[in-house]
């Protein structure tokens, strides 16, 4: 993957460049960008340009070493990612064993959300992870000569999803890597991420794509019905977020039409409306309700900034959604918003741990109802 196919980037690109050719590669980086963001997308693309034999203002494109890498199969990058155990893996897998899905997703959206993952992979309603397992098989690989006599890479997707066991695996190849060893891992939550690995990486933030940028990205991905400044507002400078809209559009109305009768009946404050609500949303299985969630929270902030004038554009105008967003905006505001986000982020991380839908959603409707009837 080349730096200039990544879209609002160039900055970030430069320098990470830059480095490269000052020899400034830290031996261990966490690339933190949020989830369907390009932070997948630059690290692979970095890991390419330092493999690359004739690098200029690019990797060159033609060299052996970008062409192994351009299809994820040069020896001298290692990848490591979150899996769960299907019918077809060991009943202790790992990533080698997912690699050619791995690259098939990678090849058609380079900014995937972890839940296109699990479904790619076959395993929706379960909670995949980077096992001791993976980190024996880490530890093998990285212990190895590099086949081009240079450097070797491993991009880590998502250590946030480290258990305990193999986090303290790595702690030691983190710190004291063998040999010329890059280790670019990538994180969508930066906070997940346990405090003795963060310590240990140098950190490079990847910014959202500048709307202009963003929606100049999705006019050349599809002829979707769908406005690209709407899409451009929903995906809140992400890609990955685009693309999984333009894929799906059904999800975002589903997605809309939910968080309409969510805000209706917190409105209405009855109690029979709210368990309805939520014993339907807890039937949509975790990944799927964790992604509702974020949609939510994101529905909530930018709510926020229209209220305040930051923008005038209805995130929600989706064909057959009848959601008044301007009316709905000035419920939202400095005194109230704080409590919504701390609400909704306590319910994600309750249903990651395996509480009771219903339960949290239910308990989440009576704050945010409580919330939102309080006056700015």
């Amino acid at each position: 993957m080349l730096f200039s196919s990544i879209p609002g980037q160039s900055k970030l690109a430069e320098k990470l460049k830059s480095n490269i050719r000052n020899k400034k590669v830290p031996h261990a980086q966490l690339f933190v960008g949020a989830e369907g963001s390009c932070a997948l997308a630059m690290a692979i693309a970095y890991a390419q340009y330092a493999l690359c034999k004739n690098p200029g203002e690019e990797a060159c494109g033609v060299c052996p070493a970008c062409k192994q890498a351009e299809n994820m199969q040069h020896p001298d990058i290692h990848f490591a990612f979150p899996v769960a155990k299907t019918k077809d893996s060991s009943d202790k897998p790992v990533s080698e064993e997912f690699l050619a899905q791995w690259r098939s997703l990678l090849e058609v959206n380079p900014f995937p959300l972890y839940i296109e993952w699990l479904s790619h992979i076959g395993v929706e309603n379960k909670q995949a992870q980077l096992s001791v397992y993976q980190a024996n098989k880490i530890s093998s690989a990285l212990q190895l000569k590099s086949y081009s006599g240079g450097l070797k890479v491993l991009i880590l997707w998502m250590p946030e999803k480290l258990n305990t066991a193999a986090a303290n695996k790595l702690l030691k190849l983190i710190e004291e890597p063998e040999g010329q060893t890059a280790i670019l891992m990538v994180t969508h939550h930066e906070e997940n991420v346990l405090g003795t690995i963060r310590s240990r990486c140098q950190a490079v933030n990847v910014p959202p794509v500048e709307r202009d940028e963003l929606i100049q990205f999705i006019d050349n991905q599809s002829n979707s019905n769908t406005p690209s400044a709407v899409v451009a507002s929903l995906s809140q400078g992400e890609p990955g977020q685009a693309l999984h809209i333009l894929k799906d559009p059904q999800w975002i109305q589903e997605d809309v039409e939910r968080f309409t009768q969510w805000v209706r009946v917190s409105f209405q404050r009855k109690v029979a409306g709210m368990l309805e609500w939520s014993e339907s949303a807890a039937g949509l299985g975790r990944e799927r309700l964790k992604s509702f969630l974020h949609f939510a929270l994101d529905g909530f902030e930018q709510a926020l900034t229209f209220n305040y004038g930051a923008h005038q554009t209805n995130p929600f105008e989706v064909s057959g959604s009848d959601f008044k967003f301007d009316k709905f905006a000035p419920f939202v505001h400095a005194q109230n918003i704080i409590s919504i986000q701390e609400d909704i982020n306590r319910a994600i991380y309750e249903i990651e741990r395996n509480l009771n839908p219903k339960i949290v959603l239910l308990d989440l409707t009576f704050q945010v109802a409580k919330s939102l009837n309080v006056k700015p």
